[in-house]
């Protein structure tokens, strides 16, 4: 959610060498953001008159979150991984801390303060609750969840990520003095999943501790994966890179399948059950399946030159301020600006194209206002 566009050829803060551009981040940022987009407005619209399977379906596209995670997981960790693998010393900590920090942070402050003090969107206006969003500490405190600016709650989880990652990452260094590199990185991968696992088994039905991140453990392990893959490539693994740049469609195809699936069949939702152990496996496994062909493929492989068509590079330039903003959007549209009538496809329809075009709008203004001077502050630094 928080990157940088520049992170689509590794943060040169963060790199101990030069590695070659990743090409479709951005694309695949504005695929996410925009499934979340129309994940949120499918749950808030006012009126519905399509068919309950449609429904379920269409709700099954917040899979945006775990594709956001999967990306975090690859982009962050691959230069601890190019390091480990050359020797060289990782990304500094400091620098690290402080590219994540304005990454994420000031964005999301003016959002809070605007939507909270400005426009009165969020239930936060008590200066401690406002004290607690700000820090993203909601999903520790049950009454506190919901009452910002309530998608942020996956925010929360990443930055829990972030402050993990420089640890893990040291843990597998100290213990690859000894052993092959390949097999620490790949034990490490396995006893996150083994514990997310065993985590979202014993959460099932927890309101908070489904949200915190061993829940999520597999899905940021996934994209922590496509980074060990992408800089060892060792031999066994050189036919699933080949396969993946050949068959990226493919892969996207699989992935729609299974979420069309899930949705007919396992149509869960929220906290308590939405992130229990199946709907948890299958978002992963559509992640991966969405993000691989970009990690894994060269640039002109087809999947990424679909990607990197314009408009979708622009979107996802701005996803970060589309998230923070679009529920709120969502909901200003269809209650204040558009007089409810009958439950029409139409009047869906317009409450659809507006409220996309003000979030991208009000997205665009984050982006030059907020994010890209901070962007450049953290480069100049």
């Amino acid at each position: 959610m928080g990157h940088d566009p520049n992170e689509g050829h590794l943060d040169k803060l963060a790199q101990p060498a030069p590695i070659a551009r990743l090409v479709g981040f951005d694309g695949l940022r504005a695929v996410a953001a925009l499934s979340i987009f129309a994940y949120h407005f499918s749950i808030n619209v006012v009126f519905w008159s399509a068919s309950s399977e449609l429904f379920d379906v269409l709700n099954q596209l917040r899979v945006g979150v775990w594709v956001f995670f999967v990306v975090s997981g690859f982009l962050l960790y691959r230069p601890y991984v190019a390091a480990l693998r050359k020797g060289a010393g990782g990304p500094r900590l400091g620098t690290y801390t402080w590219h994540r920090f304005l990454r994420l942070f000031p964005a999301y402050f003016v959002a809070l303060v605007l939507l909270t003090y400005v426009f009165h969107k969020t239930h936060s206006q008590d200066f401690s609750s406002f004290l607690t969003q700000l820090g993203l500490l909601q999903i520790y405190v049950r009454s506190e969840l919901l009452l910002g600016i309530d998608v942020t709650w996956s925010l929360a989880t990443e930055v829990s990520f972030y402050i993990f990652l420089p640890c893990y990452a040291a843990l597998i260094a100290v213990l690859s003095r000894h052993r092959r590199v390949i097999v620490m990185e790949t034990v490490g991968l396995l006893v996150m999943v083994i514990i997310g696992f065993g985590w979202q088994i014993v959460s099932n039905g927890h309101v908070l501790q489904s949200a915190w991140l061993p829940s999520f453990l597999p899905v940021f392990a996934a994209g922590m994966a496509l980074a060990v893959i992408k800089e060892h490539a060792p031999a066994n693994m050189r036919g699933l890179r080949t396969f993946v740049e050949r068959h990226g469609l493919l892969c996207w195809a699989t992935a729609a399948v299974l979420l069309i699936v899930k949705g007919l069949t396992v149509p869960t939702i929220g906290f308590e059950h939405g992130f229990a152990i199946v709907p948890q496996t299958v978002f992963t496994a559509v992640a991966f399946l969405v993000v691989a062909p970009c990690a894994l493929a060269t640039p002109g492989a087809r999947a990424v030159r679909v990607l990197d068509w314009r408009p979708l590079q622009l979107v996802g330039v701005v996803s970060y301020g589309l998230f923070l903003w679009h529920v709120s959007i969502i909901r200003w549209v269809q209650l204040e600006w558009i007089p409810s009538e009958d439950p029409m496809f139409a009047r869906n329809l317009v409450v659809f194209v507006v409220s996309l075009v003000v979030t991208l709008a009000v997205a665009t203004a984050s982006w030059v206002a907020v994010e890209r001077p901070m962007l450049r502050l953290a480069h100049r630094r």
